[in-house]
């Protein structure tokens, strides 16, 4: 279920940065963004349920704090709510991230090393969404590299039994 996810969750990271670097308007990114919310919610729920006292459980933290993100960002462009709730959900992503970073650095540093990508990643969307300030093209182009990266390599890695 996590390489789905982490495959999900680049498409849509990949729509919001061509969003970002001004190559989609808000209007027709917002529906993806909470299909991709609901999915990840889901999917998390899957993920937890599937191992709800090992690893797993973790992992479905992080699916579902980046599908919350997904569903706030979707709201704010479907129905014009302002985004500045999902900057600021953000900074606790951030958190979220470095927690499951340092908890899983001694078992994998690969796991580790994509949850700090997506802590920096959710730092950004705070600055823009919550703190108003002009990193739009930045943010588009990290979030291009986090997507593929930190979650279509991973994902296709793990797919074929490379992980």
């Amino acid at each position: 279920m996590v390489p789905i996810a982490l495959m999900l969750y680049a498409a849509v990271l990949f729509i919001n940065a061509l969003f970002l670097l001004g190559r989609l308007e808000g209007k027709d990114v917002g529906p993806m963004n909470l299909i991709a919310g609901v999915l990840g919610i889901l999917a998390a729920f899957f993920i937890f349920t599937s191992d709800p006292k090992g690893g797993a459980t973790f992992a479905a933290v992080l699916v579902g704090t980046f599908a919350i993100v997904y569903l706030l960002v979707g709201a704010a462009l479907v129905w014009g709510y302002s985004a500045a709730t999902a900057g600021y959900y953000s900074i606790f992503g951030a958190i979220v991230c470095v927690l499951f970073a340092f908890n899983v650095l001694a078992a994998d540093g690969r796991l580790a090393a994509m949850s700090l990508s997506y802590g920096v990643l959710f730092v950004l969307f705070a600055a823009v969404l919550a703190f108003g300030k002009s990193l739009q093209q930045i943010t588009g182009f990290y979030t291009l590299a986090v997507v593929f990266g930190a979650l279509v390599l991973p994902s296709f890695m793990m797919l074929t039994g490379r992980w």
